[in-house]
């Protein structure tokens, strides 16, 4: 039995890194059953405390939601090199988003300073990072430590491909991967005739047409996760856990939303929706937005009239033949990474 370790954003409130976790590491089970595969319960003290150093009740409210995620005991990152792990798994989310300092500029999650015989990445991202941001010398150290990398983004690729001189896979982000619509921990909302809305940023357009789109359709406008005040209703992130924030997602009758996360939810349970793609989010969701479109006109930069939009209707028979071939693909990938031998 091989001990597994999957390594990313631990514990985090983020609706997206949670279900990016949970769908990887269960999608790693189902891959090698006879495996012990973990979550590494670890996370740099300058990211947990930029969330969490004045605010015990939103780390005891998103605890509930990362208990549902087979982990490890927690460990700082003096346990964390020391304890010993067949196979390391580093992702997914844009763990290599090191432009960011804030978040603590982990070198652990680009493969530096880990005890194990086997270090790969599954759809790791180094989100807005660019060429134009400083790569330092054990950024590229880490790289070079890999057995094999996977990413999630064209922009990803090709820094990989320009700072160790090996081009990456693509694959698809780990929430594609996993059964959303029959896991029976999905909770379902008492709301109903309900617009999701889901992201922070927003275009000043966008909220005029979404606000007049949702009174022609008598429909609430409700935000989930994040106080949008021209929402009709704002639902805190302390207020709706993972399993409850998919849920809302899979029973609005729209949804509307600016983050990557929320596009990826969208598509999984088919749902009529309108993006909102904001400078933040381009790298992310560029490779996916290709990859997808097919002529189904998933995206559309027109932010005037969501009417004639939503009249159009996203075509899923195309979306959905798209994401199942990208879906075996990347399965197949992981499977075979995951069982290949070390030389």
């Amino acid at each position: 039995m091989k001990r597994i370790g999957i390594l990313t954003y631990w514990g985090v409130p983020n609706y997206g890194a949670w279900a990016q976790a949970y769908a990887l590491n269960n999608t790693v089970k189902n891959l090698m059953p006879e495996d012990e595969v973990k979550h590494i319960s670890y996370l740099t003290p300058v990211h947990h405390d930029l969330y969490y150093k004045n605010d015990e009740r939103l780390e005891n409210s998103f605890s509930y939601s990362y208990c549902q995620i087979s982990h490890t005991e927690r460990y700082d990152f003096k346990e964390l090199e020391q304890s010993k792990f067949d196979v390391i798994i580093t992702g997914s989310d844009a763990i290599w988003e090191f432009n960011v300092p804030e978040m603590g500029n982990d070198r652990h999650l680009i493969g530096n300073n880990l005890n194990t015989d086997k270090l790969i990445s599954y759809a790791a991202s180094f989100g807005c990072m660019g060429f134009g941001d400083k790569f330092e010398e054990w950024m590229q150290e880490g790289l070079q430590k890999y057995f094999a990398i996977s990413v999630r983004d064209k922009n990803s690729a090709d820094m990989v491909e320009k700072h160790i001189g090996k081009r990456p896979e693509i694959v698809l982000d780990p929430v594609f991967l996993w059964d959303f619509k029959n896991d029976k921990n999905i909770m379902k909302p008492l709301y109903q005739s309900y617009i999701a809305v889901y992201g922070i940023q927003w275009d000043d357009e966008f909220i005029i047409e979404a606000k007049k789109f949702a009174r022609d359709k008598k429909c609430k406008l409700i935000s989930i996760g994040f106080i949008n005040d021209w929402c009709d209703m704002s639902l805190k992130i302390i207020e709706l856990r993972g399993n409850e924030w998919i849920g809302m997602i899979e029973n609005a009758e729209y949804v509307f939303t600016s983050t990557f996360h929320g596009l990826m939810m969208s598509i999984i349970f088919e749902k009529q929706f309108k993006f909102d793609r904001v400078p933040y989010v381009e790298n992310r969701s560029e490779s996916l937005l290709q990859n997808l479109q097919g002529g189904t006109g998933i995206y559309i930069d027109d932010k005037k009239d969501f009417k004639t939009i939503f009249e159009r209707k996203l075509d899923y028979t195309v979306i959905s033949k798209n994401v199942n071939k990208l879906k075996n693909d990347s399965l197949e990938y992981l499977k075979e990474t995951l069982n290949d031998e070390v030389k």
